[in-house]
């Protein structure tokens, strides 16, 4: 995971790039969870020993070690896919300020995950007009200001925090400005 250091404003181009990230960076947690679990299918389903125990028995370092393995990872996996949800929100809101056009491109490019040349074929564009209007779109983002960016965000999210669960309950203060209409009563 990120965190901001003292003083760095968040940019747009970095709120793309954590969403056509994220769903990369879930597939690989998912796989070291798979990969545990398999690990402790293995160790648990030892089969009986000569004396009529089982080989695990003698494991259970292992298996205490796996099972909260597994527990952290499927901790940052729901992180991770909270996370996604308020880069995509940001996103949408970031893209907003972009013509339909080179919105489209980057939401396709960006959150969706598609290739230039696909979002070529399903938008009847040449593949370099893709190409030009993406990086005419991130050039107008680029020029946003950071209290623009900052706003989309909400503050857990700014302030590092992975998941939001900071200890304290629901605050408005941390939704972006855009969703505080939608906020649940305090």
């Amino acid at each position: 995971m990120w965190t901001l250091l003292e003083g760095e404003k968040m940019k747009a181009i970095e709120i793309l790039n954590r969403c056509r990230a994220a769903d990369a960076e879930i597939s690989r947690i998912r796989q070291r969870i798979e990969q545990r679990n398999s690990a402790l299918y293995r160790i648990t389903a030892s089969p009986m020993d000569a004396n009529g125990g089982s080989r695990a028995s003698g494991n259970h370092d292992k298996i205490g070690a796996l099972e909260a393995d597994i527990d952290t990872l499927q901790r940052q996996m729901l992180t991770r896919k909270r996370a996604k949800q308020v880069e995509i929100a940001a996103a949408c809101a970031l893209l907003d300020y972009l013509d339909a056009a080179s919105s489209d491109v980057l939401y396709r490019f960006y959150v969706l995950g598609e290739t230039a040349a696909a979002i070529a074929a399903a938008c009847g564009y040449q593949a370099g007009t893709v190409r030009a209007k993406k990086a005419e779109a991130l050039k107008l983002l680029a020029e946003m200001d950071s209290a623009q960016i900052d706003a989309t965000l909400p503050g857990w999210y700014l302030r590092g925090d992975k998941d939001g669960s900071n200890g304290s309950n629901f605050n408005s203060a941390d939704l972006p400005k855009w969703q505080e209409r939608d906020a649940p009563p305090v």
